[in-house]
């Protein structure tokens, strides 16, 4: 018959054989019991080895250190993802903005040629203005100019200015005019 203070020193027994198992890396309870119960004649309370067994694996866990790194980790890469996101948008407004300032300029561009065959000639000029596409505000600049070389060739400049979130955006384009005179012979 066992006693309490045997029964007390059997315990402390089986909890330094397990602690010896688990720092040799013996981490299956299996062996460790078994390991246990070699070195104590008899068993007195398996509950109390598995219960030290427990005690020990409950310790490993993640530190503060770690978490509050790991939380810093994620949060970087969380922001990054965002910027990326918002970056990709503003780019995103900007491209369609340039395509609606050239698809002005062509328009302006074939409304000039238009002319120049309704009416044989382009005058020099330079002008500019204001327009607004998508209830966005667009400046322009066109500038006129007869080349000398071949008669009647005309250069045309065009530029369209916007402001695109922090920056001043422009497109420009330049084109050439030749007015061919109607063939002689022929009427309309």
């Amino acid at each position: 018959m066992l006693t309490i203070g045997s029964e007390n020193s059997a315990v402390r027994t089986a909890y330094s054989v397990v602690r010896t198992a688990w720092r040799r890396g013996e981490r299956d309870s299996y062996s460790v019991q078994r390991r246990a119960n070699c070195e104590r004649k008899t068993i007195l309370n398996l509950r109390a080895v598995r219960c030290t067994l427990y005690a020990v694996r409950r310790t490993s866990g993640f530190t503060l250190l770690e978490l509050l790194l790991t939380v810093a980790v994620l949060s970087f890469g969380i922001v990054l993802v965002f910027e990326a996101f918002f970056i990709t948008l503003d780019v995103s407004k900007l491209a369609t903005s340039r395509l609606d300032a050239l698809m002005w300029i062509d328009d302006k561009s074939w409304e000039l040629h238009e002319k120049l065959l309704v009416a044989g000639a382009l005058e020099e000029a330079k002008a500019g203005g204001d327009f607004v596409r998508d209830h966005k505000p667009y400046s322009w600049e066109t500038d006129i100019t007869t080349l000398d070389g071949p008669p009647q060739l005309y250069r045309l400049n065009m530029k369209v200015r916007w402001k695109s979130g922090w920056r001043n955006a422009v497109s420009s384009r330049q084109a050439y005019y030749l007015s061919l005179p109607e063939p002689a012979g022929e009427s309309t």
